[in-house]
């Protein structure tokens, strides 16, 4: 948050020099706009829409880092207001669509237990949406993704138990199938299947 040099511009200033970085393309100067903003005027109308842009801005250059650190400021500010469950869709989205960009490339068991860390994430934020903004144009958008999440951790658990099934650790295998069909009694048949038929083999 590099705002030092910004520190005694006026609001006006900031707000037309940011718009114009953004409409240029030069993200980044923009960005230190909009964050001098942020600090500096902090009673200003122009906050909202300032945490917006960044939030945008740091999707854009695919800053996880920065992203994740405005939308936790952003819903403090504004934990419930009417338009905060847009940016729970953002954060959940950007944590889902980062495990789906993965999900082919689990070559290992720690890499899936820690892409599943991220789902999780995800998942709260669409619960949290479903829960507290019923009337929410992304209420329908994010039960479908509690839906299919569901799905992918399933999934996500019935390939972590062929892993130990192929290991020959039965015993682990049908803990982790076992949990499958506790945790998730609402999954394709498919899946249900195939956990039952991990835990028969011990």
């Amino acid at each position: 948050m590099l705002v030092s040099e910004n520190e005694d511009k006026p609001l006006s200033y900031l707000t037309k020099e940011a718009k114009s970085l953004y409409k240029m393309g030069q993200l980044k100067s923009s960005a230190q706009m909009y964050e001098a903003i942020e600090i500096n005027y902090p009673a200003s109308k122009e906050v909202k829409p300032a945490m917006k842009r960044l939030l945008s801005i740091y999707k854009r250059l695919s800053d996880e880092e920065s992203f994740l650190d405005v939308s936790e400021r952003y819903l403090v500010r504004y934990p419930n207001e009417r338009t905060s469950d847009e940016i729970y869709w953002l954060r959940a989205e950007y944590s889902f669509k980062k495990y789906q960009s993965k999900y082919r490339k689990y070559l290992m068991l720690g890499q899936a237990d820690h892409d599943k860390k991220v789902l999780n994430t995800a998942k709260l934020d669409y619960q949290y949406i479903v829960h507290n903004f019923k009337h929410s144009t992304y209420y329908s958008k994010a039960k479908q993704r509690l839906s299919s999440i569901e799905g992918l951790m399933a999934s996500h658990d019935l390939a972590i138990a062929e892993f130990y099934l192929n290991k020959n650790n039965k015993k682990a295998a049908i803990q982790r199938a076992r949990n499958l069909l506790k945790v998730y009694p609402k999954v394709s048949k498919d899946i249900r299947q195939r956990a039952k038929d991990i835990i028969d083999q011990g």
